[in-house]
């Protein structure tokens, strides 16, 4: 019973003919939501882990077909083993495009964006402001005219003040997106 609901599951995505609503004059909102861990291999005396947790809301518009543009706000919770935890707060513009066609039951997207923070929480980086570039992409499925799952890859590159250097980071996460049809 569980491989019939699978297979016909599987069937309705790629055979149902949707429209992504990727059009220009449309609204785009959902959000994203990624987990991460790091941990060093280093012989050094002091050997560090850290988990994050990140909930990302979006809120865009399409500019024209296929070209969307707006805020992504996001929330990172994180902690380490050397009792330091932290919540980053950061907001900035996006720029986003879909290569496939807008009828497309699945489409591929590309998206760069740039958010500035703060660091609160306790440890050090507290009070600090932080500024991210980063450049995501990956496919869409829509389950019907308007809502879409992602499965996303990020690259981030962050620079926080006072600090030297950057901290680069991959991450995957999974989002729901809903594509809010224009009035006609």
């Amino acid at each position: 019973m569980k491989k019939s609901i699978l297979l016909f599951f599987i069937a309705f995505i790629f055979y149902h003919n949707a429209d992504s609503q990727i059009s220009k004059g449309n609204w785009l909102v959902g959000g994203n939501a990624t987990f991460s861990r790091l941990q060093n291999s280093s012989t050094a005396s002091v050997q560090f882990k850290q988990t994050n947790f990140e909930i990302r809301p979006l809120l865009g518009y399409f500019l024209k077909d296929k070209f969307a543009i707006g805020l992504d706000p996001s929330l990172t919770f994180g902690s380490n083993n050397i009792a330091n935890t932290s919540t980053v707060i950061t907001v900035g513009p996006f720029f986003r495009y879909y290569f496939l066609d807008t009828d497309n039951r699945v489409n591929l997207f590309a998206e760069t964006g740039y958010d500035y923070g703060s660091i609160i929480g306790k440890g050090q980086g507290k009070g600090q402001h932080l500024n991210t570039v980063s450049f995501s992409g990956g496919p869409v499925i829509y389950f019907n005219t308007s809502v879409g799952l992602e499965f996303i890859i990020t690259y981030a590159t962050t620079k926080v003040a006072g600090f030297s250097g950057n901290n680069n980071k991959v991450q995957f996460g999974i989002g729901f997106q809903i594509h809010l049809e224009k009035d006609k």
